[in-house]
């Protein structure tokens, strides 16, 4: 055991301990930083492409084009009347007799095609393991006659920690609940909440509309557990054993509570009536 954080007299921490620590935050895969110009390419001519500063993650190894510099990449010529795909690879080499490791761009030329080329394939291994030489692909060159056509960028960007703070706040919530209410309260100023309460029937006032057998009844204040600066949507269902549904719902003057009117075919107020709420919308 060695501890890597620590005053040792002597400098004594290796970049096979630094990858260590990257891989247990970004894995051991490839990964463009976001940071700088985060390496894009822009293409010049049919033989040259300027790679922008920014910062690439392999195996935990960080290699790097330095801030606000470009790194250049010599193509060669493409074939008239031929296509070809060239993959350009971020190359890791470790020489065991100096004990060195350095990295450079490599760009590994395909096989000319009269149509649907393939790339090349590069060297694959585990720097950590001790590997001499190892490979990350980073971009393929499309060649079509003595034409670059385009790149493709191999490694996905990987987002920094405001990003993937902003996107959990979607998914961040916080619960408020009791016996009638359940809230989900998200970070990023939505909420979504669910109620329920059950009406008496006696305590329903019924009003025919006409003739029809049909009556409603208004019924308020039933509470969400949480105020709304405003609301996207409400479900309001009634139930109860006769034939009942819900109308006009909305929200009371105070934004944290639910009217509506009960409406069913009959006045019978010997039943008792459940009513679900379902509302969406924002806290903040």
């Amino acid at each position: 055991m060695e501890l890597v954080t620590g005053r040792a007299g002597s400098p004594h921490i290796t970049s096979q301990q630094d990858r260590q620590k990257h891989q247990g935050i970004w894995g051991d895969g490839a990964y463009i930083l976001a940071t700088g110009n985060q390496l894009e390419p822009q293409v010049q001519s049919s033989n040259k492409i300027l790679i922008k500063d920014g910062a690439l993650m392999f195996q935990g190894a960080i290699f790097s084009v330095k801030v606000g510099t470009t790194d250049e990449i010599t193509i060669n010529n493409g074939n008239q009347g031929m296509q070809r795909k060239d993959l350009v690879v971020a190359r890791y080499t470790y020489d065991s007799a100096q004990q060195k490791e350095s990295a450079e761009w490599i760009v590994i030329q395909g096989e000319p095609a009269a149509r649907n080329p393939v790339a090349p394939s590069s060297t694959s291994g585990d720097i950590q393991e001790g590997d001499t030489t190892v490979d990350c692909p980073f971009m393929i060159v499309n060649l079509d006659g003595i034409n670059v056509t385009g790149v493709d960028i191999i490694p996905e960007v990987a987002p920094d920690i405001p990003t993937l703070n902003a996107a959990l706040s979607n998914i961040r919530f916080e619960v408020i609940e009791s016996t009638s209410y359940y809230v989900k309260k998200y970070e990023n100023g939505c909420f979504e909440a669910w109620a329920k309460t059950t009406v008496i029937g006696t305590h329903l006032s019924f009003t025919q509309i006409g003739t029809s057998g049909i009556y409603y009844a208004r019924v308020t204040n039933i509470g969400i557990g949480i105020r709304a600066k405003e609301v996207y949507d409400i479900e309001y269902t009634p139930q109860n054993n006769g034939i009942v549904w819900g109308a006009s719902p909305s929200m009371n003057s105070n934004m944290s509570a639910i009217d509506g009117y009960v409406v069913q075919y009959g006045a019978d107020k010997t039943r008792n009536t459940n009513i679900r709420v379902h509302v969406t919308g924002k806290w903040k």
